[in-house]
């Protein structure tokens, strides 16, 4: 084999290697629960608010724009909220928190809470996420910050307003970045309509340069 040809080789094989580390994924820790009809097949939907998703449209229209290729992924068609075979809420939030840096012997434990939440989600969410998951340690100066990232789908029959299928997404991440939104619904809505393990993780994609977790 020549110098050149030698060369040539290093380099295509450098570049698959340089496009593969540009290629990252998310591991969401997801639960579901549902009464999803098994003949059921998806059909029109629209979003609905709560009267405090209303109130900041910003965050609530950016939690939409994030949810809907998931969605819609399922074959679900957007329609007027009257016309709407079902209702769909979503909802997302950051939190952050301080993890001690093990290497000064801090605290063991960094942040508490768990899976919350009942059949109905309640005014907010704080009744479906529980209060901020817990508390978090005060930062110091050996202490570096995370991220929890979370994100909610409920589905609704219109009449009667009867939940029939919710999904919840958890993210631990060191960039509380909401492009990582997206991704998460496709992850809490990848098993859906059908019944699974919860919580489980599940893991997605991200496209190339995409920021990492």
């Amino acid at each position: 084999m020549n110098r050149r040809w030698m060369l040539i080789t290093c380099a295509a094989a450098a570049a698959v290697l340089a496009g593969c580390s540009s290629v990252s994924s998310l591991d969401v820790m997801v639960s579901s629960q549902g009464q999803w009809p098994a003949e059921r097949k998806p059909a029109t939907y629209a979003f609905e608010r709560l009267p405090s998703q209303q109130a900041d449209l910003s965050t609530q229209e950016l939690a939409e724009a994030a949810a809907r290729p998931a969605i819609e992924r399922l074959g679900f068609r957007p329609a007027p909220a009257a016309e709407a075979d079902v209702l769909v809420q979503v909802g997302t939030r950051i939190v952050q928190a301080w993890r001690s840096n093990p290497n000064w012997g801090a605290s063991a434990a960094w942040y508490g809470g768990g899976w919350r939440g009942g059949p109905y989600w309640g005014p907010g969410w704080g009744p479906m996420w529980g209060p901020a998951w817990g508390v978090g340690w005060a930062g110091g100066p050996n202490d570096w910050p995370d991220y929890i990232i979370e994100t909610g789908v409920l589905i609704r029959e219109p009449k009667g307003m009867v939940p029939i299928y919710e999904s919840r997404g958890r993210l631990t991440s060191r960039s509380g970045n909401s492009s990582f939104f997206a991704p998460m619904f496709d992850a809490s809505l990848r098993d859906f309509p059908g019944p699974a393990l919860s919580p489980r993780t599940v893991t997605v994609m991200l496209a190339p340069g995409a920021p990492t977790p």
